[in-house]
């Protein structure tokens, strides 16, 4: 008995860990809030993780501008999220409220809290100065 006692003690031991728990959304957004971000390490982190599908100026454009549908940035001409929205964005990614699709992943296993509040205050920068978010100018008769 204690020779299976031992040998079920031994394959314990030998058996591989358990994934790691993923972090809790609202705990990563807290510790991002946290944080006095920097825009310029948040270039960085925007080139590496968000640039594909957001292009340059964060507005989607060709060849990045996947079918979004009613979800294109294009959409939120004149509305600008919030560090806090912008934050929770990057953590919580974002599923369409047309399709149900899930168009951008969560980074909330991808980035530290310091880059995700880096790269949100760079994005929004980035974002104000972009016409694809601006108010087309009006039409004079």
């Amino acid at each position: 008995m204690a020779g299976a006692l031992l040998a079920a003690l031994a394959a314990a031991c030998n058996a591989p860990a358990p994934p790691p728990r993923p972090p809790d959304p609202e705990r990563v957004i807290a510790a991002a809030l946290a944080l006095e971000p920097d825009q310029a390490a948040g270039r960085g982190v925007f080139r590496a993780w968000c640039i594909f599908c957001h292009g340059d100026q964060a507005a989607g454009e060709p060849p990045t501008d996947f079918d979004l549908g009613a979800e294109n940035p294009r959409r939120f001409r004149g509305y600008e999220l919030g560090h806090r929205e912008h934050v929770e964005a990057i953590v919580n990614g974002f599923v369409s409220h047309d399709s149900g699709r899930r168009n951008m992943p969560a980074f909330a296993l991808r980035l530290t809290p310091r880059e995700i509040a880096d790269v949100a205050a760079y994005e929004r920068t980035v974002m104000a100065l972009s016409p694809a978010y601006r108010d087309p100018p009006s039409e004079q008769p």
